[in-house]
């Protein structure tokens, strides 16, 4: 069974944060996750799903968090367990039995405290960081902090810890501890109001306290590629420029990107948007759903403890600003209690689920798919009390696909969408020049086809540059480790989408390695090369200047270049050695002398044109006599390894005692 809930867009966007509950001796928790590589967005998506949970391990133990870390080739999952370690998953859900970090002598076990939260650093794969979000055991505060990988792939150096931010809590609870990397490639650390459930009959102020960090969600720079030095931190990482409420040492902690939650539980960036997800744990009426857009330059605030949903709640705290409301709130019955956060699918195996966000309530089991429609967003509801117990953390692998952990079971389970679809074919052709000119632009054209009967989704186009090619551009797609990517979205059945992309080159190409696949694993690989030979210039120059001129007289040469090929000269450089015992009185073209030689660089020559350009020149020194001013050192060339060259221009100056020309000997 399902409820369906239809919710108008308000001007409320949070981030998803939620509380940890106590129930029965076990504690709700929260967890962090990797940005990995993007992915397509796809087209509206379904409006209901046939959800089901496939058992993926069950040899964990409090798992608070799930997480990858987002290397490509990487098929493991981390799991963060509550009293403090960190367990390692291979692809096929087997538990490593050393874990890959144990802390658990200086973390709290109590409540709502432990071991929240876990992320990879995007650039994992060279530096080994990954950052953990934990209460300490000697004064129960929360701790941001960097470990580093050791020589063991599966086992972190236990020693390595850098404490970036202890986080003073005035309670046991609300930790918060969710985190994530951005597009932007920062930290986003998500804090709670540091409350005990059931004893906010006097709210904490801290939320809407732009000098604190309690309820608040973080933006760190912890590649320190800025300047700016931490406020309300202390090392190992700077703050971005444009945080919103940067303001230098004191004031409000430059740390902040939002503001007002009670405790966030669970933030996810939805890796084919940059979109950002916000789960907000309510206190005893409402859980929030909160949606920040990727273009948010932050500094939103998202109510508490104003607002609980869309609703007052502590309205003497209200102030005069301007408040984000959440995209989707539920309230209390049913069991449900408190929000666990999701993530918005952008897998590949289950096609219907392609931009669903995913989430759940940790007291009822119900789990809930959330997209856009129209001008609002759809919900549906779905009750999973005979599947699961206490849902307590989402995570994806690299490829996209989600997980959700059992805080009671231990249990790690696949998300699993059962929809049958039609199958979906691909064709892809590709075109481009035979022939080229040196440096000029090629152009290329993909033409993707679904040849299928159904709608393809998630539809990605890729193409490697050909050894030998330097990339101009590609409108709609972008370049990284020499592949050239189109995020296309969805495609109907018998459509059609062609990209293009242009690169230049010096010697002939051939472009083979381009392809297209869609969600469910569909692909198609190009089997058509396309070669460009690359057809050199065909130049000719000449120089023309005075047979003789008087003493004191300026000589003034002209090089005049033709393109006598059929294809334009790129890259067109004029060269001019200047003669033995002269020196440049000037040069037409922005010509520049370096070393005793005239550099010309010229625009594109194209076939049957012709270009000139001036030297003027004079003698270093006086002449008394009869002078030789020989001219032969010039040229032109352009890219394709051109060159050409002419006759030598010989110019006689008279002395101050010999008037009369004199015959050159060659």
């Amino acid at each position: 069974m399902f409820k369906s809930h239809v919710y108008g867009r308000f001007q409320r966007s949070l981030f998803l944060l939620v509380p940890f509950l106590f129930l029965g001796g076990l504690w709700q928790l929260l967890g962090g996750g990797v940005a990995s590589e993007p992915l397509p967005v796809a087209a509206a998506p379904s409006t209901t799903l046939d959800l089901s949970f496939s058992l993926f391990s069950d040899g964990v133990t409090l798992p608070t968090a799930i997480a990858n870390t987002g290397v490509s080739a990487d098929g493991r999952l981390f799991i963060t367990q509550q009293g403090g370690q960190i367990r390692v998953l291979t692809a096929d859900g087997t538990v490593l039995a050393t874990p890959f970090l144990n802390i658990a002598s200086k973390v709290s076990l109590f409540g709502e405290n432990g071991l929240l939260g876990l992320t990879f650093d995007p650039d994992y794969d060279t530096n080994g960081y990954f950052y953990i979000y934990y209460t300490r055991l000697s004064d129960r505060n929360n701790i941001l902090a960097r470990y580093q990988v050791s020589s063991d792939p599966n086992v972190a150096d236990a020693s390595s810890e850098q404490i970036l931010i202890t986080v003073v809590e005035p309670k046991d609870g609300h930790n918060g501890g969710a985190l994530a990397f951005g597009p932007d490639g920062y930290l986003y650390v998500a804090i709670g109001d540091g409350g005990l459930p059931g004893n906010d009959t006097i709210p904490p102020s801290e939320p809407q306290d732009r000098t604190s960090l309690l309820g608040k969600i973080l933006r760190l720079d912890v590649a320190q590629s800025t300047i700016h030095a931490p406020d309300c931190g202390s090392a190992h990482y700077t703050i971005p420029s444009d945080n919103p409420f940067r303001d230098g040492a004191g004031g409000d902690c430059d740390e902040v990107w939002a503001l007002g939650f009670r405790n966030p539980w669970r933030i996810s960036f939805d890796r084919a948007t940059g979109d950002l997800y916000i789960a907000d744990v309510g206190e005893n009426v409402r859980e929030e759903i909160n949606f920040q857009p990727a273009s948010s330059s932050g500094g939103e605030n998202y109510g508490w403890p104003c607002y609980e949903g869309e609703g007052t709640r502590y309205e003497p705290l209200c102030q005069a600003v301007s408040y984000t409301f959440p995209v989707f709130s539920y309230g209390h019955e049913n069991g449900n209690c408190s929000v666990t956060g999701g993530y918005v699918y952008r897998g590949q195996q289950y096609p219907a689920m392609v931009g669903h966000y995913l989430f759940a309530d940790f007291c009822s089991a119900y789990v809930w798919n959330l997209h856009p429609e129209g001008s609002g967003w759809e919900a549906h509801a779905y009750d999973f009390k005979t599947s699961l117990v206490w849902p307590s953390t989402f995570g994806e692998n690299g490829q996209g696909e989600l997980f959700v952990g059992d805080l009671s079971t231990g249990s790690i389970y696949q998300v699993v969408e059962n929809s049958v679809v039609a199958p979906t074919t691909l064709a892809i052709h590709k075109t481009g020049p035979a022939e080229s000119g040196a440096g000029a632009p090629i152009d290329y054209q993909i033409t993707v086809t679904n040849t299928g009967s159904s709608l393809a989704t998630g539809l990605v186009i890729t193409d490697r540059l050909p050894v030998g090619a330097t990339y101009l551009n590609s409108p709609g797609g972008s370049l990284q480790n020499g592949v050239v990517t189109w995020s296309v979205g969805a495609l109907a059945a018998g459509s059609s989408v062609t990209v293009d992309f242009a690169v230049t080159a010096l010697e002939s190409i051939t472009n083979f390695d381009y392809g297209a696949q869609s969600a469910g694993g569909v692909q198609v690989l190009g089997n058509t090369a396309v070669t460009t030979q690359i057809i050199a210039p065909s130049l000719s120059i000449r120089k023309v200047g005075p047979g003789h001129v008087g003493t004191g007289e300026p000589i003034s040469y002209t090089l005049t270049v033709r393109n006598d090929g059929a294809l334009p000269a790129n890259n067109l450089t004029i060269t001019d050695t200047l003669p033995v015992g002269t020196e440049m009185v000037s040069a037409t073209d922005s010509g520049l002398a370096f070393g005793g030689v005239v550099t010309w660089n010229l625009l594109p020559l194209a076939p049957g044109g012709e270009v000139s350009v001036g030297l003027v020149v004079t003698p270093t020194t006086p002449l008394v006599d009869t002078a030789v001013i020989r001219n032969e050192f010039y040229g032109v060339s352009a890219d394709g390894g051109y060159q050409a060259s002419s006759q030598p221009v010989v110019t006689i100056v008279n002395g101050t005692q010999v008037f009369t020309p004199i015959v050159l000997r060659p």
